[in-house]
């Protein structure tokens, strides 16, 4: 799979060298102010696998974080690959989704074709909290885009339903009433 460099570096060459869980070095990012606050977040005290000493139990020790992922990836959201606003090539519009349709089936529909931001896939959902059949996905790279345009637009799902997978358009360029995204 594609999930990091070797020797317990976090992120690998991705991250530029936010830190190492095999040296405890965390560089500045192991202080809990510039994690935006989230209290008790601190760099680790030693490396949470093997090493001299430790335990002498059978298996691997694990040690499980009690934080949210939630507001870490949040956090993090600026600092990560792809983080902030994307040009509106590199945005899709779907149009005919299925009803159950929602942010996670948008990502594993699309990326296979590229590099997607963390905040870059949007079900837009309806009151009762099923998809209203629109979607949004915004990709790192225009090209991915592209690729997933030609590749999906036109679709026939298996109700007979046509998927639209659309370029964004700029706001104020839409027809009808108002923006889509």
């Amino acid at each position: 799979g594609s999930g990091g460099g070797g020797g317990g570096s976090i992120g690998g060459g991705a991250f530029g060298g936010v830190g190492s869980a095999a040296t405890g070095d965390w560089g500045s990012y192991g202080k809990a102010s510039e994690w935006g606050g989230y209290g008790s977040m601190q760099a680790p005290a030693s490396a949470p696998y093997g090493g001299k000493g430790g335990s002498k139990g059978k298996g691997k020790q694990v040690s499980v974080s009690s934080a949210d992922i939630r507001q870490v990836i949040a956090g993090l959201a600026q600092l990560l690959p792809g983080g902030g606003r994307k040009p509106d090539e590199n945005c899709l519009y779907l149009q005919g989704l299925p009803s159950n349709t929602t942010d996670g089936d948008l990502y594993r529909l699309f990326a296979p074709f590229g590099a997607i931001p963390s905040k870059g896939v949007l079900a837009k959902l309806l009151d009762d909290g099923s998809c209203s059949g629109v979607g949004f996905v915004d990709f790192v790279d225009v090209a991915a885009a592209q690729a997933a345009q030609v590749a999906l637009n036109g679709m026939v799902l298996p109700d007979g339903v046509v998927l639209t997978v659309q370029q964004k358009r700029k706001k104020g360029h839409s027809k009808g009433a108002g923006a889509l995204h």
